[in-house]
């Protein structure tokens, strides 16, 4: 859980700071500052945790241990993000949740590289089997609403207040309520720095044209 958190800290640095080198002590003021990264850790810590466990009595100090942590990170969520996630979420390392969080997310998994603006609201109260599949070096917005059984694609750029209902090609461009989808978007540094207020980081992963997103199991 602590690898992945540092990457998430590492990719935000990398986007407010581009260039710079990550030093122990920059990171350490990036996640220490952020409350974005809070978040990402308080649902690393649901996914990880909020769990059956089994009742037997050598286990019991560690199974209150876990559920008093899940109690706390919930809260935290609810209380200081003005959100709700779901615990069976898996996250790649290095996503970005948006630091005013008011976020409801329960996608079937969020790959890395992604960046989720404030105010967005992502596949919640459906069944887990109608909720989206978020793929690598996916920007989406702030305001926006996506959901149902839909895939994005790989590099993705959701724009702020959009409506998104359907799946999304690898590299693509969604805007709108109802989305439209645009494809002939080949570099999106521009869009995401006018609306997100920086433009990417170098080490994104490479998004193939036309890649699927193939399901994560949880």
């Amino acid at each position: 859980m602590a690898a992945p958190l540092m990457e998430d800290v590492r990719r935000l640095h990398a986007l407010r700071h581009p260039g710079r080198p990550a030093s122990a002590t920059a990171l350490l003021r990036v996640g220490l500052g952020s409350p974005g990264i809070r978040l990402l850790a308080c649902q690393r810590i649901l996914h990880r945790f909020e769990r059956p466990h089994p009742r037997a009595l050598r286990r019991l100090l560690p199974v209150l241990a876990a559920k008093a942590l899940v109690l706390t990170a919930r809260r935290y969520v609810m209380v200081f993000g003005k959100g709700v996630f779901a615990p069976e979420m898996p996250l790649e390392p290095g996503v970005v949740f948006a630091d005013r969080g008011h976020l409801v997310v329960g996608a079937r998994s969020i790959g890395t590289g992604t960046v989720i603006g404030e105010r967005t609201t992502i596949g919640m109260n459906l069944t887990p089997d109608q909720r989206p599949w978020i793929g690598r070096n996916v920007w989406i917005g702030s305001h926006c609403i996506v959901y149902g059984d839909i895939r994005i694609g790989d590099g993705v750029t959701i724009l702020p207040h959009t409506l998104l209902t359907r799946s999304v090609p690898a590299g693509a461009v969604a805007e709108g309520n109802p989305a439209r989808i645009r494809v002939n978007e080949t570099d999106h540094s521009e869009l995401r720095r006018r609306h997100f207020g920086f433009a990417g980081v170098d080490d994104a992963p490479a998004v193939a044209a036309g890649a699927d997103l193939e399901p994560e199991a949880v």
